[in-house]
């Protein structure tokens, strides 16, 4: 295990939020050319009180 713990649907929401910020600031920069960001959406889904995905957060490369 990572010592981690699991963060309830606020602190996930917070942390996408947080995440697809600093992601899109990669994007305009430059430093993450091609990329496709999914971040967006979990967060939407997560407050809408959806279930979370493995993938959450994940970047898609094209």
């Amino acid at each position: 295990t990572t010592g981690v713990g699991h963060l309830d649907a606020s602190e996930t929401a917070e942390a996408l939020t947080r995440g697809a910020g600093t992601a899109r600031r990669l994007l305009e920069d430059g430093r993450i050319g091609g990329a496709l960001l999914t971040l967006n959406a979990q967060t939407r889904q997560i407050g809408a009180a959806a279930p979370i995905t493995e993938d959450t957060g994940e970047l898609i490369h094209a």
